[in-house]
């Protein structure tokens, strides 16, 4: 366990940092905001204020006669409720049987494969063979670069390798105009002619 205390740290860091982030813009917004209120007093004059727009997906949002402060303090806002909004924890932890650990990283690969792959295969049940195909074709499309690079693994772990053939061939396949993908054909094949 003690291997992971500085993962652990790490990703509490960052979290941390986050937060930080967007409680400092929030605080020197509001501070800006408060400069730009005018002193109370018939003869002072009020700071110009303007208008700030913003588009996202087809919403748009107007704030109208805003101070700097304002759009400060709206960003760091935004900024801690991105955080909260893109989801959970960085890793997953789990302790196994024996004291072992095994850690679970948010976007992690396999996950995505196995769930992308359930779906196609329920779509596929469900009858709709157009969305299987496409679903199936894009997670193929997404898998092109790591299946070519456990190529360059395996012939150069095993030279004798044959899947290291035939994962060469398929990301090839896959993306035919990748000289990348080219590349790592012509060096399995070199090395298992050897």
């Amino acid at each position: 366990m003690s291997d992971l205390t500085p993962l652990i740290y790490y990703l509490a860091a960052i979290r941390l940092g986050v937060i930080a982030a967007g409680i400092i813009c929030i605080t020197l917004g509001y501070r800006l905001f408060m400069r730009a209120l005018p002193p109370s007093g018939p003869a002072s004059d009020p700071i110009p204020k303007e208008d700030v727009s913003a588009e996202i997906a087809g919403t748009k949002l107007t704030i109208r006669n805003a101070s700097p402060g304002t759009c400060f303090a709206l960003f760091g806002a935004v900024i801690i409720v991105a955080m909260y909004i893109t989801g959970g924890p960085e890793a997953t932890l789990d302790i196994l049987e024996e004291g072992r650990v095994r850690a679970t990283f948010r976007g992690q690969a396999s996950e995505t494969v196995k769930n992308v792959t359930w779906q196609a295969v329920q779509e596929l049940k469900n009858g709709d063979k157009h969305k299987a195909l496409e679903t199936a074709s894009n997670l193929l499309k997404q898998l092109a670069v790591p299946i070519n690079n456990l190529a360059l693994v395996l012939v150069e772990a095993d030279p004798d390798n044959a899947h290291s053939l035939l994962l060469a061939k398929l990301a090839l396949s896959i993306e035919p105009h990748n000289p990348e993908f080219n590349d790592t054909l012509n060096t399995v094949t070199k090395s298992i002619t050897k």
